[in-house]
């Protein structure tokens, strides 16, 4: 390459609109990473079980029920989503068995979407609509909060971006069909939801591009429905094995383990027309918010509460133009975005009850029907080429959008960094390391009594407790059911600690600690180690 053609590379980087995407992009990456390790400080319980699965596989090659490197963990009992234990081993062997560690996939593959919904757009729609898509998702709450912690489930969302980028890409070059597949393959370990989403998807978009005249070579067909299928091949051996066809798999290498109960009672045609449904999808999608403050926030949204009438608009704009495409007989990238959404709305009806996570699936399309919305807007200006006014008028709609969206951004950054911690450190019980450390120098390796409104998982993880020691020893209670609670493994009693129950005087306790008190009466030592208290007798 020579010196001239490096220089007009150079040129083309340093454009004005690139320097922004840049600015814009460093924005949101620092909004996603500033303090992650300490913000949200303590630990979720699905996200403690995760880790620790991650810990167990990565340090002694089976999981918490003794299964190596299964395809979907057994967990509390009907099961855990494996492909965050399974991204973040990589990052645990380098940096080790830290918190922050285990959150780097959703931290990484959150900042990857803002590139992704940029190209994707643009590959569908234009530049302007890639622009606004772009600025949006950097500054999203529900994306932004998502990022910054590891929910297994919360992987989803990632993944179908990904798979309808590459599909979209495909009607261009049909080998990117190859990675769509491997995009949609892999999100089906993300969420057990997806399992219903990716096929639908994958069916009726194929069936969209291959009726508006994309054509695509056999081989390629072939390649790429053999790499989903390969992919999906362990859950396909998973349900055969928890339906009782076929036995469990158990290996030295690869397990497909048989469930201690089934939760696919929550999943009906039943449950579109529950009672409850509407109060459900009003919640989440007109107001927002599910009241768990580690999902959204309750002033700001998901996507920020003044966006719930852009989003319907988006939708019946969406619908609107591509209806008009139909009737245009050319192909609508509007229509795809209304097929991709309707796959994954139509999952969420049949779910028994909503939140925000098990709703997540159709988040990324509410966003985008948000930027179609504001996009409309432009594409509205654009209609009036010879109108005087219409440069003043789009000038102040854009500094008025801007303005809206910049201050909102601003506000919710506040809360998050100053509020936000102190709120969630409580509902993750920061404070859990400090107190088991302590206990064990008290206990005198004599078994230790923990809390039952403490979730097992939290101790597994911050004890780093073997899992092969773990399996030996672990007496559930409920066992077997859909929600297994531990009664005791080696050295950790599960107890409550009410104000009627008897105490142990020769154990150590770690306890929440709004209990304090409840162990002051009985003459106990208590310290408090954030949210958590360690109580004992001298």
């Amino acid at each position: 390459m020579t010196v001239s053609s490096w220089g007009k590379r150079i040129k083309a980087l340093l454009k004005p609109e690139n320097i922004l995407l840049f600015i814009i992009f460093l924005v949101g990456v620092v909004v996603r990473s500033y303090e992650f390790s300490s913000i949200p400080a303590g630990l979720n319980q699905d996200e403690a079980y995760a880790a620790y699965e991650a810990h167990s596989l990565l340090n002694y090659g089976v999981d918490s029920f003794g299964y190596a490197f299964p395809c979907y963990f057994i967990s509390w009992g009907s099961g855990m989503n494996a492909l965050e234990s399974y991204l973040a081993i990589p990052f645990m062997a380098i940096f080790g068995s830290h918190v922050w560690a285990f959150r780097l996939p959703q931290l990484i593959l959150s900042c990857v979407d803002i590139i992704v919904i940029y190209l994707l757009l643009k590959q569908l729609f234009s530049k302007r609509t890639a622009f606004v898509g772009f600025c949006l998702l950097a500054v999203c709450p529900w994306h932004i909060i998502m990022s910054r912690w590891g929910l297994e489930s919360n992987l989803a969302p990632h993944f179908l971006l990904y798979g309808l980028y590459f599909m979209m890409r495909s009607r261009d070059n049909d080998n990117y069909l190859i990675p769509a597949a491997i995009m949609y393959g892999t999100t089906l370990y993300s969420y057990a939801t997806t399992w219903i989403t990716v096929p639908l998807t994958v069916a009726l978009c194929g069936l969209y591009l291959l009726a508006t005249g994309v054509k695509y070579r056999k081989s390629i067909l072939a390649m790429a429905f053999g790499t989903l299928f390969v992919l999906a091949l362990p859950l396909m051996l998973f349900v055969l094995v928890n339906n009782g066809i076929i036995p469990e798999i158990k290996t030295a290498m690869f397990s497909v383990p048989r469930l201690m109960a089934s939760r696919a009672g929550e999943i009906s045609f039943a449950n579109i027309f529950s009672e409850e449904k509407l109060m459900y999808l009003k919640r989440i999608f007109v107001k927002q918010n599910d009241y768990a403050i580690w999902n959204s926030s309750e002033d700001y949204g998901l996507f920020y509460q003044f966006t719930t009438p852009l989003m319907f608009i988006g939708i019946v704009y969406s619908l609107g133009r591509g209806l008009w495409d139909v009737y245009k007989k050319r192909f609508s990238p509007y229509l795809v975005v209304i097929i991709a959404a309707a796959c994954a709305f139509f999952t969420v009806l049949l779910l028994k009850s909503l939140n925000v996570n098990r709703t997540n699936v159709c988040h990324m399309y509410s966003q985008i029907f948000i930027i179609l919305a504001l996009d409309g807007v432009f594409a509205a200006f654009d209609l009036l080429k010879n109108k005087p006014w219409r440069q003043l008028f789009k000038t102040v709609a854009t500094l008025a959008i801007t303005s809206v969206y910049l201050l909102s951004f601003v506000s919710f950054t506040d809360y998050y960094f100053t509020e936000f911690p102190d709120k969630i450190a409580k509902e993750f019980l920061s404070g859990m390391p400090q107190a088991i450390e302590r206990a064990k120098e008290l206990s005198n390796e004599e078994t230790i009594g923990v809390d039952l409104d403490i979730p097992f998982s939290l101790v597994l993880w911050y004890d780093k407790t073997p899992a092969p020691r773990f399996t030996e020893t672990v007496v559930y209670n409920h066992y077997p059911s859909a929600f297994m609670n531990v009664n005791r493994y080696d050295g950790y009693k599960f107890s409550g600690y009410s104000k009627s129950n008897k105490y142990d005087d020769d154990t150590v306790h770690v306890f929440i600690w709004s209990k304090a008190k409840n162990f002051e009466v009985r003459g106990f030592t208590v310290e408090q180690y954030e949210n958590i208290g360690v109580a004992w007798k001298e």
